[in-house]
């Protein structure tokens, strides 16, 4: 800094004032406009650093102008906003700032060369519909299969909500997903009105139970799961709910090879999705038409694939809860008569009604089990005996043996017979393993007793591979 010479003179006073201007320095004004507002809904409007602005819609399409506010180049700046009164899924809300390029999403980045700018969020409402898709399976003490949500039953994430109406491209008015608590927001055109149907669409492996219409004054139908009303321009629909329960599991096809008057066994098991009663029918269609074919179906208490003495067969529909599993035991009794090549077919029917619905809900399921005389699949038995006439109180024995006739692998082969009317069992053998055949376990009765002989041999069979396994009885006296 530099004098004049004469203002330097001895006693004069010197005044220096230094004044810095804000480089990049702007200013931020918020506005928040309303478009076909419900009237009286409030929202205040947030910036970071800066003064909020309320807003009242005190018309449908209200414009609220907050001052000018001081910002400085480089800030970043949030614009949100938070209602006061009303709900926020009544409205699509767009924000837009003027005199700046720095703006993305609802975050604000003053630029060096802004200097006025205006950011105005504008809310324009449409037609909302709210609800919950749940789990009613009677979870926490509520009441399973009612199509309402009580207990503790939970919502169920990721389900699609429709809406449809013929005056909408492709039919189609809005769609929406739920959340991880099971709710959705559906929004609507602004000027839709007339009859609507709201349709659940669900997830794989659940069944629907029933739904709420809410306040919506309409029907709701659970053959399609859709509940149909009138909407009217400007209106918002809530507690339009939809009931779920898991579909319930009936397990699995069977096939096995049996000699002619021996028994085989089929597992199956039936998993409740919710509570109700279960029933189950046997059918059978064999070929040929020998007579002789016949089944009962035990409840397999303790899911060992074995009938127990204790267990019991099943003459009377099952009440089942959420996640119970039965286990069942198909015993087919195979003719003495029937010729090598027979084959029965075997259909187990589950049939399940819920324990409580809205409206009747039953549902059928079907597995089918093939028994082969002699072989199925590709495995042959040859059942040969050590005699062809014994004493009273002699020893009979019995040679079954088997043979990979296919080209692939045959796995865990089980071989089923039975001690000949009139003998005693005494022992048997699974003899000497073929390749790749790691294991076999034999079922039988005690020694001098009578019954099915099961031998189960786990590992791999190969194309041309065979054995045997054997038995022996005595002839009663």
């Amino acid at each position: 800094m530099t004098l004049d010479a004469l203002a330097t003179t001895a006693g004069n006073t010197v005044v220096c004032t230094f004044t810095n201007a804000l480089a990049g320095a702007a200013t931020l004004t918020l506005r928040k406009q309303w478009q076909g507002a419900n009237l009286n809904d409030a929202v205040s409007l947030t910036a970071t650093g800066l003064s909020s602005l309320s807003s009242v819609a005190s018309s449908v399409n209200e414009l609220t102008i907050g001052t000018a506010q001081a910002v400085s180049a480089g800030s970043t700046i949030t614009i949100a906003e938070t209602y006061t009164v009303g709900q926020s899924g009544n409205y699509t809300p767009v924000l837009a700032c003027s005199g700046t390029s720095g703006l993305s999403g609802n975050v604000l980045t003053v630029g060096a060369l802004d200097t006025t700018i205006v950011c105005t969020l504008t809310n324009t409402y449409s037609h909302s519909i709210t609800g919950r898709v749940f789990k009613d399976d009677g979870a926490g003490g509520g009441i399973a299969n009612n199509g309402i949500q009580d207990g503790a039953e939970t919502g169920i994430a990721g389900v699609t909500v429709t809406a449809t109406q013929a005056g909408c491209a492709s039919s189609v008015c809005g769609t929406a997903i739920t959340d991880g608590g099971g709710n959705y927001v559906l929004t609507l055109p602004a000027d839709l009105s007339g009859v609507i149907g709201l349709t659940e669409s669900n997830l794989s492996g659940y069944l629907s139970t029933g739904g709420q219409v809410g306040n919506t004054a309409g029907t709701y139908l659970r053959s399609t799961d859709t509940t149909t009303f009138s909407v009217a321009a400007g209106a918002s629909y809530s507690g339009v709910n939809f009931a779920d329960v898991p579909d319930n599991q009936f397990l699995t096809d069977g096939a096995q090879s049996a000699m002619p008057g021996s028994v085989v066994f089929y597992p199956h098991s039936f998993i409740a999705g919710t509570s109700g009663t279960v029933s189950f029918a046997l059918g059978k269609v064999s070929s040929p038409a020998v007579s002789g074919w016949s089944e009962v179906l035990y409840l397999d208490a303790n899911c060992n694939a074995q009938i127990d003495a204790s267990e019991s067969v099943i003459s009377s529909s099952l009440v089942v809860t959420a996640g119970q599993t039965l286990c069942l035991l198909a015993k087919e009794f195979v003719p003495a008569q029937a010729p090598t090549d027979a084959q029965n077919a075997l259909t187990l029917t589950a049939t399940f009604n819920s324990s409580f619905s809205s409206a009747a809900v039953s549902y059928s399921y079907v597995h089918h089990d093939i028994t082969t005389v002699g072989h199925g699949a590709g495995l042959t038995l040859v059942k040969t005996a050590s005699a062809a006439t014994v004493l009273p109180g002699a020893n009979i024995s019995y040679v079954v043996a088997y043979t990979n006739n296919s080209s692939g692998l045959l796995s865990n082969v089980v071989i089923n017979d039975m001690t000949p009317a009139y003998t005693l069992f005494q022992s048997a053998s699974c003899g000497v393993l073929p390749l790749n055949l790691s294991a076999c376990l034999i079922t039988a009765p005690a020694v001098n007793g009578t019954g099915s002989i099961i031998y189960t041999i786990t590992g791999t069979l190969v194309p041309g591979g065979s054995g045997a396994v054997s038995f022996t009885v005595k002839v009663q006296p």
